[in-house]
């Protein structure tokens, strides 16, 4: 089963989750980005990982932390 959820991250961006649960019980998650431009969106999907979690919650926390470190690490912050 996929699941999606969408955390807005201020006016400009949104990170999108994306979890499954394998067919050993555990799940997965992908995380993109999607931000606003003049034209439309861009998305960033970010690295897979390896790693696999017992609950769907803790795939999420994992994927929304790798998101959050991308922001912070390639979004110039307003002086």
């Amino acid at each position: 089963m996929v699941e999606r959820r969408v955390i807005p991250v201020g006016n400009e961006r949104r990170i999108v989750l994306t979890t499954e649960r394998l067919a050993d019980g555990t799940w997965a998650v992908v995380a993109s980005i999607l931000e606003a431009t003049p034209n439309g969106e861009r998305v960033v999907d970010l690295a897979v990982s390896d790693e696999r979690f017992a609950t769907e919650a803790d795939a999420e926390a994992a994927g929304e932390a790798q998101a959050r470190c991308w922001i912070d690490q390639n979004v110039p912050r307003a002086a």
